[in-house]
């Protein structure tokens, strides 16, 4: 018997395979959970961002915007989407266009008030990304509301 924790299977010998499995014996049950190394509640093996950042705020090279960084579909965060931008930007304009089309999908979808815009611009705009000076382009400690 083998666990595979990136998938959250047991293959049994013989090749059968259980997903999620609760496995019971006469004097004791065995419940096996896939890997959620992000503790959001999405298994690793369906989470497209298995090491989400759960900030309560999503933070932009160093800039707290004040807009609270919801959990979206596939396990992903509004911090992640905007991490995934800093990571493919090449000039810092493609940082601040890419984090823009984000925030109008989230208005759209209902997820962030139209006034949230103006912030997340702000703190866009604001950094050095993709350049930071220490080359982290990730969130990092806010400062400032």
């Amino acid at each position: 018997m083998a666990y595979n924790s990136d998938e959250g299977t047991i293959v049994l010998d013989g090749g059968v395979s259980f997903i999620n499995p609760i496995v019971y014996f006469p004097d004791w049950s065995l419940t096996i959970c896939p890997a959620d190394t992000d503790g959001d509640g999405v298994p690793d093996y369906q989470d497209a961002c298995p090491k989400s950042d759960l900030s309560e705020f999503i933070v932009i090279g160093g800039c707290n915007t004040g807009v609270v960084n919801q959990r979206l579909t596939g396990g992903c965060t509004m911090t992640d989407e905007v991490n995934q931008c800093a990571d493919q930007a090449v000039k810092h304009r493609d940082f601040v266009n890419c984090v823009s089309g984000d925030s109008k999908t989230w208005i759209a979808d209902g997820l962030i008030p139209r006034s949230a815009k103006r912030p997340l611009k702000q703190c866009t705009e604001r950094s050095s990304i993709p350049s930071d000076v220490n080359g982290d382009v990730r969130t990092s400690k806010p400062q400032g509301p």
